[in-house]
């Protein structure tokens, strides 16, 4: 159970980074045309989109990587839990 929880997360992650990329790809087309239409502050607004979708991109990364070693955590202690629990003996 924990593995497929885990595949679907990772699963689901690797999904919505494509779709960022995707994102990012055509916040680039964007700008490219703003800057064909706007070249006087075209230079500027590039700078403000491109450090906002690379900082939406660390951001994401460092949120899978954090969800990660709660899963992570979380089956050690299950893990801790059932072993625990496998070395008392139950009295009827």
């Amino acid at each position: 159970m924990k593995s497929v929880l885990k595949d679907i997360g990772e699963s689901a992650a690797d999904e919505t980074e494509k779709h960022l990329e995707k994102v990012r790809s055509s916040l680039v087309g964007w700008l490219e045309d703003a800057e064909n239409k706007l070249p006087s502050h075209a230079d500027k607004l590039s700078k403000v989109v491109n450090e906002m979708s690379t900082t939406g991109q660390k951001m994401f990364k460092e949120g899978r990587r954090i969800v990660n070693q709660v899963a992570d955590a979380a089956e050690k202690n299950i893990d801790d839990l059932v072993k625990k629990s496998g070395g008392k003996k139950k009295s009827d």
